[in-house]
């Protein structure tokens, strides 16, 4: 029965071939403008995470309490001495 379908399927769509272009065009232009306005991506962490959870509430609270440190990024620098750390450091990067 199954086969019969396709069969089917196939004769007609060979014999009229400008309307299965049309309908393809059609349903592709449908669901371009379907997922253009229904998909949607958000990529800030801050939204994904529920804010009500007890480690995202200490998170926020240390944000609050040190907003200097969000885009701080901290190195440390070893040495034999402290002059060579003071050369390796980027304070004297040229």
């Amino acid at each position: 029965m199954l086969r019969a379908v396709i069969v089917a399927l196939v004769k007609r769509s060979i014999s009229h071939p400008w309307t299965v272009i049309a309908v393809s065009v059609l349903i592709a232009i449908a669901a371009s403008v379907y997922a253009e306005r229904n998909f949607a991506i958000n990529t800030d962490i801050n939204t994904l995470i529920s804010q009500r959870l007890p480690w995202r509430q200490r998170e926020i609270a240390f944000e609050r309490a040190f907003p200097q440190h969000l885009q701080s990024i901290l190195a440390v620098v070893d040495a034999p001495t402290p002059e060579l750390a003071s050369q390796g450091s980027l304070t004297n990067y040229r």
